[in-house]
């Protein structure tokens, strides 16, 4: 009988190997009518059925070989497995740590529950338990590219390339792992040890996306923007729906004057994937920030005569239209719209921008009610509902938008191996100056007469910007600390000391620069350093114009006559300014043959 059974057993396993899975799972089933609480049967019936893609039944057989044997550590393992694919995480690691309970030098299991908790976010954990599987299983390169990942997580970027040279070293032609030796390389200023990775990898597999995207990232930072568009081109061929990346390259195009050929990624795209409602709702906007607001319109009413009544599409028309000033067009639009769709926080908030403009402030409250129950941390809803309450006398604007309690000037202290912080700013502006390439507006910003560094400032791995980047996270806890507690309050509510930056970069505003009044839609707490100030900006100025000053409150919805500062600050070098993202603010414009420079960032909790 139990010879009987292994056979049929390793026929079954044939049977699946040679892709006649339906078989072999018919060959355990004739085991178990015979055997019904066989447990290597069950649980190879489990893994037959997972690999079909029918997950109850092989969590179903699974758990039945473990109840007929609980002492199978394997099987443990792979129901672990299932569960981590069904992102049931709890479950996962329950399963992983029954295998290791079992069996001690299982050292997949203990790999298994480092990878879920690297998922969970759970860094430490994760790397006490890629160790325990280093020391069972000491030459696998799976457990140092995890290693290397966890160490990454950590910003020890260091550590992170030693890892991943292991991995490499016992692996050669482990791509991933090349790849992410690449990218540790870059954090480290190695740069061209990680061209050449990056290279490698293209050479042997250049289908890969995300080694297209970074080496297009590391020439694009190298100013090597020739290289770059190519790199970015190279992956919208791979990846014609990549948003982010047509967003990357045409701002590129634009800012560094190679106009030839911008927006055409957005025609390539549309002609492979003509269905794609997305990227001809991307390319819409693109257009309309260009200033081709009526060709944007054509774009969209084209779409949706070829694909149909898509909500997207009616989305961006809406924008359109209330750009262009149509705004009964964008009222009707996004009505209908949200006859349909009730579960998009940006439709209602357009929708409630929309009832604002046109003076009906308590149905644009109710809008942004609607749209605060589904992402409450939408920062536009705040901004709207500020608005509202202004322009209603509400008091609670007042408790919403208290300007003492959350504008805060906070000077930094000064970085280590500087004396003093004036020292410090003209090595910062030195490094910063390096890395405004443009002379041209960023088209999708909110500054006129100036330039934006491109990509996040933060991972720029220059000692001197990540000791900015150092102080400004201190003084942000400070600037937490000192806030009361209130969980009623939207602001006040994710207080927290475990925070991150969303986003970091550099402005340089010139003679008559200024920035429109906006707020920051995906922080939570926003705000500009002084690095640099023309003296008509820091001059005891006593005229209403206040030149380079940083107002607070100037909406930009609602009737123009409201549209006026609640709060107006002069900047001082070596001074952070913090405040909640949803609060409107914008920058005076001033005359001066000198620059105004800033270091601004968001921040959100971890």
């Amino acid at each position: 009988m139990l010879i009987n059974i292994q056979e049929k057993l390793q026929n079954s396993l044939t049977l699946h190997k040679s892709g006649k899975t339906e078989e072999a799972i018919v060959l355990c089933r004739e085991i178990l009518q015979k055997a019904p609480k066989e447990p290597n049967t069950l649980q190879l019936l489990g893994a037959f059925m997972k690999a079909k893609g029918d997950y109850p039944e092989a969590e179903k057989y699974m758990c039945a070989s473990l109840q007929a044997d609980p002492k199978q550590a394997h099987v443990h393992n792979n129901l672990g497995n299932l569960y981590f694919e069904l992102d049931r995480t709890d479950d996962a690691l329950r399963s992983y740590k029954n295998a290791t309970d079992l069996e001690e030098k299982y050292a997949d299991a203990w790999f298994n529950r480092a990878i879920v908790e690297e998922k969970r976010g759970q860094i430490d954990a994760g790397l006490s338990l890629v160790a325990k599987a280093i020391k069972y299983a000491p030459n696998q390169a799976k457990y140092y590219n995890l290693l290397g990942l966890l160490y990454k997580r950590q910003e020890k970027f260091t550590e992170a390339v030693s890892a991943f040279e292991k991995a490499v070293t016992l692996q050669p032609a482990f791509i991933k792992a090349i790849h992410n030796l690449g990218t540790a390389y870059r954090e480290v200023a190695r740069l061209d040890e990680a061209r050449q990775c990056f290279n490698h990898v293209l050479n042997t597999t250049p289908d890969q996306v995300e080694t297209w995207e970074a080496i297009g990232s590391l020439h694009h930072s190298t100013e090597d923007f020739d290289r770059a568009i190519v790199a970015y081109q190279k992956l919208l061929l791979l990846q014609p729906g990549n948003l982010k990346i047509h967003r990357v390259v045409n701002n590129m195009m634009w800012e560094t004057g190679r106009h030839e050929g911008f927006l055409s990624s957005y025609i390539t795209a549309m002609e492979k994937q003509p269905e794609s409602v997305d990227i001809a709702a991307a390319y819409a906007e693109e257009l309309a920030l260009s200033g081709a607001n009526e060709q944007a319109i054509e774009v969209i009413e084209q779409a949706l005569t070829h694909q149909g009544e898509a909500p997207a599409l009616y989305h961006r028309l809406a924008h359109l239209k209330l750009t262009a000033g149509q705004t009964e067009q964008a009222r009707h639009i996004l009505e209908n719209l949200l006859k349909t769709v009730t579960d998009n926080d940006e439709y209602y908030t357009d929708y409630a921008q929309v009832l604002l403009e046109c003076g009906e402030y308590t149905a644009a409250l109710e809008q942004a009610d609607l749209a605060e129950k589904i992402n409450p941390d939408f920062q536009k809803i705040w901004a709207i509902k500020g608005d509202c309450w202004r322009l209603l006398g509400d008091d609670r604007y007042h408790w919403l938008f208290d300007f003492d309690k959350f504008v805060k000037p906070m000077a930094l202290e000064v970085p280590d191996g500087f004396t003093h912080i004036e020292e410090f700013n003209e090595a910062l502006a030195g490094e910063l100056d390096r890395l405004h390439i443009s002379d041209v507006n960023p088209r999708d910003q909110t500054l006129i007469g100036g330039t934006q560094t491109i990509g996040d400032l933060y991972t720029n791995r220059t000692p001197v910007i990540q000791k900015l980047r150092q102080a400004v996270f201190e003084a942000a806890l400070r600037y937490i600390k000192a806030l009361p507690d209130d969980d009623t309050h939207p602001h006040l509510r994710r207080k927290t000391d475990l925070i991150k930056f969303a986003g970091a970069w550099s402005v340089r505003l010139r003679n008559a620069g200024f920035h429109v009044n906006h707020y920051h839609s995906k922080g939570w707490i926003s705000g500009p350093y002084y690095v640099k100030l023309p003296a008509a900006v820091t001059a005891d100025n006593k005229t209403a114009e206040k030149p380079g000053w940083v107002n607070f409150g100037a909406s930009r919805f609602g009737p123009e006559s409201d549209r006026t500062p609640r709060k107006i600050i002069q900047p001082q070098a070596g001074v952070q300014v913090f405040f909640p993202s949803y609060m409107w603010h914008g920058t005076n414009a001033f005359e001066s043959s000198e620059i105004r420079m800033t270091a601004p960032c968001d921040i959100v909790p971890r």
